[in-house]
């Protein structure tokens, strides 16, 4: 019952402010409604304004030219516009008419390494000029135009990969022809060196004729004495003839033989007449006569022999040389063997290496085919968005109306009956968050249901971790800007402060830049960014439909943070009720400080303590200030409840604590002078 009425009383303490309360309680749905109105029955696609700046030059066939990138860039919706120069160009982009420039232009390659002979090989150039102070815009651009650009090119790349095969189809063709050539060229090539290999082995196996004409000349020398020794045996037999020719007629005379042995004398008489006649035939003359013709005969086929020798050994060097021929053409025939082996070794590598290309230009041009799909039911920018933006609503309001309702109850005429009624502290602050958690959640219905009908989408039907995630996101940020509030003096500090703590978690978060384009320190950081957790577990809850148990794990990192602000606001909330009633003027005015004694001297304030520690002795001050024991610090910090001051004279060196209390007097002289 008591709790009911103080967040009656906070309700109250809120209306009484109408311009306060239409601003923390319409100004979420008032925002919720410009961004869905913004966004209704817009694409996904920008409106981009293109400027576009084409420089003369000679294209090549194969590449994109300046004219057909213009034309993709026009059927993909673009709003193009056409300058004479680079410079008007780049500055329409500066002014904000164009939010990119483009200039198309060949490309150049260097020669020689001289800028003079610079010379252009045939393809596009494009360069991209942004505007890097929109870099949401920027990145989106680059992306489109790079996607639109490289989606003409690849078909280029398609036209030329194909034509490519083509080619090489053709050319395996011809090698494959080439190879049956080598082939049939290599087997004939091999038949003729075994010819010839037989021609030489049969050339070489014939043997050398060897004519000896020395017996020959040797018998032409011979007749003149054959022709003596014939007249000396003739005159011989003559001579023998004769004798017994008259041998045989002194017989016939003085013998008186018969007629029979008569008869056989005469006949013996006859045929040595007759063996005399055939001797006589022998005559010199006639057979020096036959042995010239003899001689001629054989000069005749003297001559002969050594024409055929002569001719003999023209046919041995023609066949030696034959040989040598037989023998260099057989050398080179083994020669071009080799050659077209390695030549037939080649050509059936390429074939290989051609038959094995079994890609198509579809494949070579474009080798992973790319498709996005979205593993989320959100379809569009608000909805992908639409988490963040709720967070965002949630942070906002409940910081600034948490902060705004303590500031008020403190600064209320009411604050000293606050602080003197019987009420904890646990109380008071269950009453501010009960009623920052009323409005906030009365919002947050009203939220839904205006994005339901702007999103076409049943967010409104929850489930039970994206109500968790929103009850932990109103708990957190309501704790949040109860601290706020309750260390802020006034309304104006508290609202300061909570859209700066706000904003510190805003733009540290993926709604304005993506976290991974942040540095690896801020990325870190984002881990603690409560803004980012709970976006993250109220997207994943909403389009990803994961349930409490798998996200359990980030509900209680996002509880355990809950709870530590409690903690945090329970403090501070006792901190302030010690601060009021310690008031230096008033009713609750405190007590003053006990004095210090150290020895025979008594101090009640630091004045008195510099003077003491300057009158001193080393003995005297190491006898009351040690390592264990320093009762300055102790009553500087407890006593006079000056923090900084105890931190400064914690040292057990006399001179250093007396020039730094010194220091502090000087810093403080006329606060000083005036207590005194």
């Amino acid at each position: 019952m008591r709790l009911t009425s103080s967040i009656a009383k906070n309700l109250r303490l809120i209306w009484r402010s109408k311009e306060s309360a239409y601003t923390i309680i319409f100004g979420p749905i008032l925002i919720i409604l410009i961004v869905g109105f913004a966004f209704i029955g817009a694409g996904d696609e920008y409106a981009v304004r293109i400027g576009v700046t084409n420089i003369p030059g000679t294209y090549s066939e194969r590449t994109v030219t300046p004219e057909r990138a213009i034309d993709v860039l026009n059927n993909d919706g673009y709003i193009l516009t056409q300058f004479m120069s680079q410079d008007e160009c780049l500055q329409s982009v500066r002014d904000g008419t164009d939010h990119v420039c483009i200039v198309f232009s060949p490309t150049t390659v260097e020669r020689d390494g001289s800028q003079e002979d610079n010379v252009t090989d045939g393809t596009l150039h494009v360069t991209l000029f942004l505007d890097l102070s929109r870099p949401n815009l920027v990145d989106k651009i680059a992306d489109d135009l790079a996607d639109a650009l490289e989606l003409e090119s690849t078909q280029v790349r398609q036209q030329l990969a194909t034509d490519a095969l083509t080619r090489m189809q053709g050319a395996q063709k011809l090698l494959e022809k080439d190879a049956h050539l080598l082939q049939t060229l290599r087997n004939d090539i091999a038949a003729d060196e075994k010819r010839l290999s037989n021609a030489r082995t049969a050339l070489s196996s014939l043997a050398e004729p060897n004519i000896n004409d020395t017996d020959l000349r040797a018998l032409s020398g011979y007749h003149l004495g054959l022709a003596g020794n014939t007249r000396t045996v003739v005159n011989a037999s003559l001579i023998a003839f004769d004798e017994a020719e008259k041998t045989i007629i002194r017989l016939e005379r003085d013998c008186n033989c018969s007629e029979k042995v008569l008869e056989s004398a005469k006949e013996t008489r006859e045929t040595i007449d007759e063996a005399k006649h055939r001797i006589l035939l022998i005559s010199e003359d006639v057979t020096k006569q036959q042995l010239f013709d003899a001689q001629s005969l054989l000069s005749h086929t003297l001559d002969d022999l050594h024409t055929v020798q002569r001719e003999l050994e023209e046919d041995m060097a023609a066949r030696t040389a034959i040989k040598e021929q037989i023998t260099q053409t057989s050398t080179s025939a083994k020669k071009n063997t080799a050659a077209i082996d390695e030549a037939y070794s080649d050509v059936t590598r390429a074939l290989v290496l051609l038959r094995g290309q079994q890609a198509s230009a579809q494949e070579i041009t474009s080798p992973v085919q790319t498709h996005a799909v979205g593993v989320s039911v959100a379809t569009d920018r608000l909805s992908s968005t639409y988490p963040y933006l709720l967070v965002l609503v949630i942070m906002f309001i409940g910081m600034l109306l948490a902060s705004s309702l303590v500031v008020t109850e403190k600064r209320s005429r009411a604050a000293f009956r606050m602080f003197t009624s019987p009420i904890g502290e646990f109380h008071q602050i269950a009453a501010s968050f009960c009623t920052a958690l009323i409005i906030i959640l009365a919002q947050v219905i009203v939220i839904l249901a205006v994005s339901t009908f702007l999103l076409a989408q049943p967010l409104f039907l929850l489930r039970l971790s994206t109500i968790l995630a929103i009850l932990l996101a109103v708990a957190l940020f309501t704790f949040l800007g109860m601290i706020v509030g309750a260390l802020s003096k006034t309304q104006e500090t508290a609202m300061i402060a909570s859209i700066s703590v706000g904003s510190v978690l805003l733009f540290v978060s993926n709604l304005i830049i993506p976290i991974e384009g942040m540095a690896v320190v801020v990325q870190w950081l984002t881990a603690f960014n409560p803004y980012v957790r709970l976006s993250e577990l109220i997207r994943q809850s909403l389009f990803y439909g994961i349930n409490v148990v798998d996200l359990s794990k980030e509900l209680l990192i996002v509880a355990g943070i809950c709870t530590a602000l409690l903690l945090i606001v329970i403090y501070v909330q006792k901190r302030n009720r010690r601060a009021y009633f310690r008031q230096d003027e008033g009713l609750l005015a405190t007590r003053p400080p006990t004095p210090l004694v150290l020895g025979t001297h008594t101090i009640r304030n630091e004045i008195e303590l510099f003077e003491v520690l300057d009158s001193m002795t080393r003995a005297e001050f190491s006898q009351f200030i040690t390592e264990e024991s320093n009762p300055v610090t102790n009553w500087v910090r407890d006593e006079l409840r000056n923090k900084s001051l105890a931190r400064k004279l914690r040292t057990t060196n006399k001179e250093l604590m007396i020039l730094r209390l010194d220091k502090h007097l000087k810093n403080n002289g006329r606060k000083y002078q005036i207590t005194r």
